[in-house]
């Protein structure tokens, strides 16, 4: 509807959506071709749903279905009823082996009979163009590029290009268009698009892979070349950010394609000078996306970045990617994986195994997964292999971690033998390191898996309860392939129905498809949550305008050759989780246990360069038990004799005495049960350190939970110690004492104007106090914020250690901590652990449970 009250522009000329320029031919001839060609695509069994879908939302009819058995199989019988577009009542039954292949037969049928319809066609249908114009980029690797241009009279503007070079010649065709909304004016601009892209429609279909008898995919030249493609240009951009290089591109047409030559400017320091570097290369491709691409991929390697690969081993590698499109080639190609893993050094895997893996888990491929997993498994403990890279290891481990299908079931299976794999030594500091990091590793990406399942559960246990996310989400803008980012759209605020707690961006959700805009009950909700169709995503950047909200996410988990994801699908959004903690646990460790990995990983793989260990604390945390590290524990270094009389009320004996070692040692365990004032001693150390240390020094305290954190900021005050308490979860006494005590005035006016700009100047007074105090004060994994980032806290106090996971601890250490005080009860509560087969391979050992019991 809304792109009907929309127009189109084409030649600097203006239409209604409901009128076409009809140049030499009738309009029943125009139908009829155009008939052909969208029927055509949707011969192919992958296509049926999404179009299916598109053509719906358009006609929204009423729709009766009925699934049922019979000797052939599954039986699906579709009915629709509308009235407004002249179809009247049409119905539908396929029968098939499987309830999916009746399905589409069924919809096939009725998108069949609405094609005889001239206003369900694409000319008049924003969304089911946009699938056809997406269906062609996809098969033909085509250039489309869409932009939003500046206003006109108060419209929102779009243009498109779509270009593709073919054997038969080149396709070129630009549009615009416009409407009310962002989303209006994008819908409008592909229309135009699709209707200028009519003339060559039977150019553009013959080129597109024929589907043969038996269901498979005949393969075409370069039709995996894209993925290649889209993985060079992503190294690429996170390369030339990682190392400040200034890319440039000139892109021309040739004879059978483009040609693209990309120069990159940085500058080094070199003896004392600052150095301006240039360096060019050239690449050729049948589209522009490919010529860049081979641009990219010969520059990187010319520059040492990248290792120079044959052209028959892309291409078997591109075969790869063709043989994954079609399901009945899937065995094929997890056997020409395993061979290939076979014969190629284990630093090749990067380019081929990761999306094998994931296409497979998507595919739900038991079987294959297995036998990949085999190869590698054989392949790296072979005599004379280094074992799998690591990040590669890493890549495949977290691919199984989103996928929840069956309640996670096949993921947890392959997840449990990664920890057999014979890891890559290089790029770890040592031995010690290289184990600490596989153990961890692994059993946090178990957890991470296990907090998601437990995620769902929680709604499929009381659905009545736990409601979901009070909005319609509907697609706006699809990834090309599995995995990658996507743009909602909704008229609704982001908030849940329950807490009234707002959706944020980092959350997970999980996002279920719904049919014919239809929400579900307690009586469905189980088959919906753990259905197919259901994907993780990772919340992004969240923005509102005057026409409603558009969500961006990251879509987690891969999707099957039979999963439609579709511009217009409607999707309800259930909150899982966070995965910012589990996130800085494994960047903790990798500071801890990594020194080199490729520079063109993406930025989040890398820890921050403000995270660093003091040798000594790392040398006792990778092995407690070994004599040099109970000697560097115990070691003498400087400090001042405790003086009991500075505290605020009377100390025992033995809380003296942990204060008095605290002074002194490098690292102190202070061990106690409940009730002992474990709590008031860490003040006590906290405010004794203050005595012996320079002004410019910086104290870090954490606590496993907020409430322990708010306590130590309590008890602080009675020593005379002003401290800052950063991070979320924060009681209302302790932000009201903070923001009274740090606050210059900003934020109560922020506050009492209701500008919306309160949590910003919040985080600017936070940061500014950080500046200025000596003492911070957090949870463990609030330590790994980012405004930490610019100071030193060479002494580290963790309170509760003994319920908080040893890579959570991790966090504070690596903020440069040279002395180090831990405060807990191994005899209590454990650390709390979600997975159980992570309680069981032993995450809920604490660092303080490891150094008691190294007697460390």
């Amino acid at each position: 509807e809304g792109a009907d009250r929309s127009s189109s522009k084409r030649s600097g000329m203006s239409f209604p959506m409901g009128l076409r320029r009809l140049p030499g031919r009738s309009g029943l001839r125009i139908a009829v071709r155009r008939c052909a060609n969208f029927a055509r695509l949707v011969d192919r069994s992958q296509n049926v749903v999404p179009c299916y879908t598109a053509v719906r939302n358009r006609l929204q009819p009423e729709v009766e279905e009925e699934v049922g058995q019979n000797d052939q199989g599954y039986t699906h019988m579709i009915q629709w009823s509308t009235e407004s577009s002249g179809l009247g009542v049409i119905r539908a039954e396929g029968v098939g082996r499987s309830k999916r292949m009746a399905k589409n037969e069924a919809c096939r049928s009725i998108v069949r009979q609405t094609l005889q319809v001239p206003e369900t066609l694409p000319a008049s249908n924003a969304y089911a163009a946009q699938w056809a114009v997406n269906q062609l980029q996809r098969s033909l690797a085509a250039d489309v590029e869409i932009q939003e241009e500046p206003k006109e009279d108060g419209m929102f503007v779009h243009s498109v290009s779509f270009s593709v070079n073919l054997d038969s010649g080149n396709v070129s065709v630009t549009a615009r268009g416009e409407g009310e909304s962002l989303a209006e004016s994008q819908r409008a601009c592909m229309l135009t698009l699709w209707e200028e892209l009519r003339p060559q429609l039977e150019q553009l279909t013959n080129s597109v892979p024929e589907v043969s008898e038996s269901g498979s995919r005949k393969r075409i030249a370069n039709v995996g070349s894209s993925v290649r493609g889209n993985q060079v240009a992503e190294r690429h951009n996170v390369l030339v950010q990682r190392l400040k290089i200034q890319p440039e591109f000139d892109i021309t047409q040739v004879d059978g394609g483009f040609s693209a030559i990309v120069r990159w400017r940085w500058t080094s320091w070199l003896d004392g000078e600052l150095q301006t570097h240039e360096a060019e290369a050239s690449g050729e491709g049948r589209s522009k996306a490919l010529a860049k691409a081979a641009a990219m991929e010969k520059i990187m390697v010319e520059q040492g970045h990248l290792t120079a690969m044959e052209p028959d081993f892309l291409k078997r590698v591109d075969e790869l990617g063709t043989l994954l499109s079609d399901p009945g080639t899937i065995e094929e190609a997890a056997q020409r994986t395993v061979e290939l893993i076979q014969e190629r050094p284990p630093q090749d895997w990067r380019e081929f195994v990761p999306g094998v893996w994931k296409q497979l888990l998507a595919e739900n491929r038991e079987e294959e997964l297995n036998q990949v997993l085999t190869g590698i498994r054989e392949a790296a403990a072979a005599e004379g292999s280094t074992g799998i890279p690591s990040d590669v290891w890493e890549e495949l481990l977290d691919s199984c971690t989103p996928i929840v299908r069956h309640r996670g079931a096949l993921a947890t299976q392959m997840m449990l033998q990664f920890d057999g794999l014979n890891l890559d030594p290089q790029g770890f500091g040592g031995e010690l390191e290289h184990r600490y990091f596989k153990r961890f590793r692994h059993l946090l990406a178990l957890e991470r898996h296990g907090a998601y399942i437990q995620g769902i559960q929680l709604y499929t246990q009381d659905f009545d309860r736990q409601q979901p996310l009070p909005m319609l989400l509907r697609l706006h803008d699809a990834p090309k392939k599995g995995v990658g980012n996507m743009m909602f759209t909704t008229e609704t605020p982001f908030r849940s129905g329950n807490s009234g707690e707002e959706l944020r961006s980092n959350d997970v959700v999980l996002m279920v498809p719904l049919e014919d805009g239809q929400r579900f009950d307690a009586m469905t909700a189980e088959d919906k949550l753990w259905g197919d169709g259901s994907f993780l995503a990772y919340v992004g950047n969240i923005k509102r305008d005057h026409s409603g909200s558009r969500l961006s996410c990251n879509m987690l988990s891969g999707r099957g050759t039979s999963q439609s994801l579709e511009v217009g699908n409607e999707f309800q959004v259930y909150r899982i989780t966070m995965d910012t903690p589990i996130m800085r646990m494994v960047e903790a460790m990798r500071a801890l246990c990594l020194t080199t990995a490729p520079r063109w990983r993406e930025p989040s793989y890398f820890p921050r360069s403000c995270m660093a260990y003091d040798d000594s604390i790392r040398s006792i945390v990778l092995d407690p038990a070994s004599e040099t590290s109970k000697q560097l524990a115990n070691e003498s270094v400087e400090g001042v004799e405790f003086d009991p009389t500075m505290a605020p009320g009377t100390l025992t004996e033995d809380q003296q005495r942990a204060v008095a070692k605290s002074m002194t040692q490098r690292v102190t365990l202070i061990q106690g049960p409940p009730g002992t004032g474990k709590t008031y001693t860490a003040c006590a150390v906290i405010s004794t350190w203050l005595q012996q240390m320079d002004p410019t020094e910086k104290i870090l305290a954490v606590a496993d939970s907020n409430v322990a954190a708010d306590n130590i900021v309590a008890k602080l005050r009675a020593f005379g110690v002003d401290a800052v308490r950063i991070g979320d979860g924060v009681g209302d006494a302790v932000r009201d004492y903070v923001d009274g005590t740090f606050d210059d005035g900003s934020l109560a006016r922020a506050i009492a104007d209701g500008d919306g700009q309160a949590t910003s100047k919040r985080h600017m007074m936070l940061a500014r106090a950080v500046r200025s105090q000596q003492v911070t004060v957090s949870t463990c994994v609030g330590a790994g914020m980012e405004m930490l980032d610019d100071h030193r806290f060479t002494r580290v106090l963790v309170d509760e250690c003994s319920q908080a996971v040893e890579p959570s601890a991790l966090i504070p250490l690596s903020r440069h901590c040279e002395r180090l005080v831990v405060i807990g009860d191994h005899r209590q509560l454990p650390a709390t652990v979600i997975s159980n087969h992570c309680q069981r391979l032993g995450l809920g050992r604490s660092l303080f449970e490891a150094l008691i019991d190294a007697r460390t």
